[in-house]
């Protein structure tokens, strides 16, 4: 343990140079700074896993609970559509737009619309398959 010298100064301990003394007071505080430095970057390596775990996890779960959102609209949307499909009166208007029907006594008929048949193949779809046939042979040797 340095003492005080009579000029106010501590006085060093025996055969101690003060640069020496400074070598040696700096050695031992980088070797604790390095014990220290090593100890948090264990902490730190520690503690990382679990934290990048924990992140993962909470994305897992946001991620779940839109995709549960999404499959209860899904299945309110289902619930709905089941719901009319108990009802007889929306039954009979799908088999009538659907699938042409009608009940006992009706007339049924479908307009067709003159723009919808001049877009079609009009008089060739009239023709024989063969005769179409025939024709697309020939018009692709020309």
């Amino acid at each position: 343990m340095p003492t005080s010298s009579p000029s106010g100064r501590a006085a060093l301990p025996d055969g101690m140079t003060p640069e020496g003394f400074e070598r040696e007071s700096l050695s031992s505080v980088t070797g604790r700074a390095v014990i220290v430095a090593l100890v948090l970057l264990a902490l730190v390596l520690s503690l990382a896993l679990p934290v990048r775990e924990y992140l993962q996890q909470r994305g897992r779960i946001a991620d779940l609970t839109t995709s549960t959102v999404v499959t209860q609209a899904r299945i309110d949307s289902l619930s709905a559509l089941r719901g009319r499909w108990q009802d007889p009166a929306f039954i009979s208007a799908q088999a009538r737009s659907r699938l042409h029907m009608a009940f006992p006594g009706e007339i049924p008929f479908v307009v067709i619309r003159p723009d919808k048949a001049a877009a079609g193949a009009g008089a060739a779809d009239s023709a024989p398959w063969y005769s179409r046939l025939w024709r697309i042979v020939t018009r692709s040797d020309g």
